[in-house]
């Protein structure tokens, strides 16, 4: 029952890393996961990133080394034991924690991610400031993970980071 939110610089990693480590702990301790990533669309792509880590070589062209369409395959058949893909038509807080209820009942993952936040639909009710719906929000997902005994990461991406200084290549820290 552990929920993490994870937030940094656009472009830095949050998703790449964050799949990287599901793929290690599904290999290393036969985790499984839900994944909500409208972002890693269709879920082919997101099958590809991960079989990239999965098998430690590439799969797209004009990269050296890459995997074969057996190494692939293998990736894909053992990635589906290990991750369920959720994306309902109406991508709410509470549809996309629904469907990963379902597959800890189903499938008894360990694991689920939401990446990222910025792509569910939030609809407020009106007496409800802004601070208030997002400190609902984190609530009802920690409470959600404790209860259905899971980890729950949900990535956060800024839309638009301030340098340091003007021409700097130094991003100002990024909070939640």
């Amino acid at each position: 029952g552990d929920f993490k939110f994870i937030t940094g610089i656009p472009g830095h990693g949050k998703s790449e890393w964050t799949d990287a480590m599901m793929v290690n702990l599904a290999k290393l301790y036969g985790w499984r996961f839900a994944v909500f990533s409208p972002e890693n669309q269709p879920i082919s792509l997101h099958i590809k990133k991960l079989a990239d880590k999965w098998i430690g070589k590439p799969f797209f062209e004009k990269l050296n080394d890459r995997m074969t369409i057996q190494q692939l395959n293998q990736a894909t058949e053992d990635l589906n034991r290990y991750f369920d893909f959720v994306l309902p038509e109406a991508p709410t807080l509470d549809a996309v924690l629904n469907l990963i209820r379902i597959a800890v009942v189903r499938h008894g993952i360990n694991g689920a991610l939401i990446d990222p936040w910025n792509e569910l639909e939030h609809s407020r009710p009106a007496h409800q400031s802004e601070t208030e719906y997002i400190s609902d929000s984190l609530r009802k997902m920690r409470q959600f993970a404790r209860q259905n005994n899971i980890a729950l990461w949900v990535i956060a991406h800024p839309t638009k980071m301030q340098r340091m200084e003007k021409g700097s290549p130094i991003y100002e820290v990024p909070t939640p």
